[in-house]
């Protein structure tokens, strides 16, 4: 404010760039946190500070992601939540909201998942920068999402698929084939090399 500089926090490190990124890591919280009031920060406040910070693995979140956690959060936490300090948050309160969102909203058990383990993580980072004693969020149980039995196709239709790839797209076939007959998933075989065959 007195000068009309920007300033930048840096640090100088003599050892291996292992140790110079985990300096980075930790330079990067303390910068961070530098800002964050440690007493009546808000749910709302927090998932800000959250949602910018960087992962665990020291990658920013892809926008992708901020924006389906961001929405989840507006629409199902922020309502009833984001204006209370984190430390008044109980692990009843957010077992409630979950109940709530699949008793009464009709979300799905995955949904509910997700949005609990958002707020897992969230206080799970504000608990490691002191921001709060414990991560109410663990003790809350997850719903429990219901599998589906696998459905197949029969041999007949099985056969007219690939009788149609055979002469449409024969590497489609190839595919077709190695799903049908080992049971893959998409992304084994987007992964498949010539190694693996």
């Amino acid at each position: 404010p007195i000068s009309g500089k920007r300033r930048q926090a840096s640090r100088t490190i003599r050892g291996s760039r292992r140790q110079a990124e985990e300096l980075l890591d930790d330079l990067r919280v303390e910068v961070r946190t530098q800002s964050l009031p440690t007493a009546g920060l808000t749910l709302d406040e927090l998932f800000e500070n959250w949602i910018a910070a960087t992962t665990r693995s020291g990658r920013a979140r892809t926008a992708s992601s901020v924006y389906h956690t961001r929405n989840r959060y507006r629409k199902y936490v922020q309502p009833r939540f984001g204006h209370l300090p984190i430390r008044s948050l109980r692990s009843s309160e957010i077992t409630l909201l979950c109940d709530a969102l699949m008793a009464q909203q009709g979300l799905s058990a995955r949904t509910v998942g997700r949005v609990r383990s958002e707020l897992r993580a969230m206080f799970g980072w504000a608990w490691r920068l002191d921001l709060v004693s414990e991560n109410v969020a663990i003790k809350v149980d997850v719903p429990t999402v219901a599998l589906r039995a696998p459905e197949s196709l029969v041999v007949e239709e099985l056969c007219a698929h690939l009788a149609h790839a055979a002469t449409e797209n024969p590497d489609l076939e190839l595919i077709m084939l190695l799903v049908a007959s080992l049971g893959l998933r998409r992304s084994e075989v987007a992964a498949l090399r010539w190694s693996h065959i």
